[in-house]
């Protein structure tokens, strides 16, 4: 579990504005960074530039402070509330680099679920998921979930699918 910063320290480092969702570095003094040249060089490059804005794999937001990476939702609720969420941030409009405060909710996995883009429309998808430009099925048979396999076709799939359909009876 990576270290979770004092909300007070991240206010220090970092402003964030809870109407726009944005991020901006704070410059920083000896306190943060050890010498004085380092000190003007990290200013220099940083202080007042955009923070948090680094996409990750899954479309969220993040940032790395003293080389630890944050999503950048959890330092919002941190920063905001002065403590760190105690389950996970659920971006209300389903948009994940929205971070206003008025889209984030603090919630337990199974909420934070059912809020998610469902991900086909069509009952004809049910178990495929599409990861990776790969169409993936996966199945609970007997209540343990199944995985069977990762497909370039959306027929190859379904083929799958229906096999696995008929292992569940």
């Amino acid at each position: 579990m990576k270290p979770e910063i004092d909300p007070n320290l991240l206010r220090e480092l970092v402003d964030y504005d809870p109407d726009t969702g944005l991020f901006v570095w704070r410059e920083r003094g000896q306190r943060h960074i050890q010498g004085d040249q380092p000190v003007a060089i990290w200013n220099s490059q940083w202080a007042g530039k955009p923070a948090f804005t680094t996409p990750t794999d899954g479309g969220y937001l993040r940032g790395s402070i003293f080389n630890v990476d944050y999503k950048a939702h959890r330092v919002a609720w941190a920063i905001h509330h002065g403590v760190w969420p105690e389950n996970e941030i659920d971006h209300i409009n389903r948009v994940k680099t929205d971070n206003r405060m008025c889209n984030l909710r603090d919630v337990d996995r199974q909420t934070n679920q059912d809020n998610m883009e469902p991900q086909w429309d069509s009952y004809e998808m049910r178990y495929i998921g599409f990861q990776r430009g790969r169409f993936r099925v996966r199945i609970r048979i007997r209540g343990k979930r199944r995985y069977f396999g990762s497909y370039e076709t959306i027929e190859k799939a379904k083929a799958a699918r229906d096999v696995a359909e008929k292992l569940k009876k």
